[in-house]
């Protein structure tokens, strides 16, 4: 058991020891040799230039993500407009359909009475 444990930590550090050598090896090209200025800058205008198409410009990843959140937001608008459009239908069908609709909202908003009617109004405390 002891053997098996030796052997698995040894896999496991030489898998280590591999997975930072790629990277390292990975990374390699970007550490600056004083001995060729030129490559150096060439490497820093190209991190730059990625970093400005990622991130700044007008298709940049920033650009994306407002744009994207912009949209959801429109979206949510155009159903909320959506819903108040049915609503609207609706009301402008009852109105068209139902004359007593028109005489309910002409005593309501209006405070208009048939003859022989008495109009009640109360102040906000309840008080005739």
């Amino acid at each position: 058991m002891g053997a098996m444990s030796i052997m698995q930590s040894t896999l496991r550090i030489s898998a280590f020891r591999r997975i930072s050598l790629a990277l390292t090896r990975g990374l390699a090209w970007f550490k600056p040799d004083p001995s060729q200025p030129r490559r150096l800058w060439m490497r820093l205008g190209l991190v730059i230039l990625l970093a400005w198409v990622v991130f700044g410009g007008q298709r940049g990843f920033l650009k994306l993500v407002s744009l994207q959140r912009e949209k959801w937001r429109l979206q949510a608008e155009i159903g909320d407009l959506g819903r108040q459009n049915l609503a609207l239908s609706e009301r402008i069908r009852e109105l068209g359909s139902h004359p007593a609709f028109y005489e309910k909202k002409a005593r309501e908003e209006l405070m208009l009475a048939k003859p022989g009617e008495i109009i009640y109004r109360f102040n906000q405390d309840g008080q005739p």
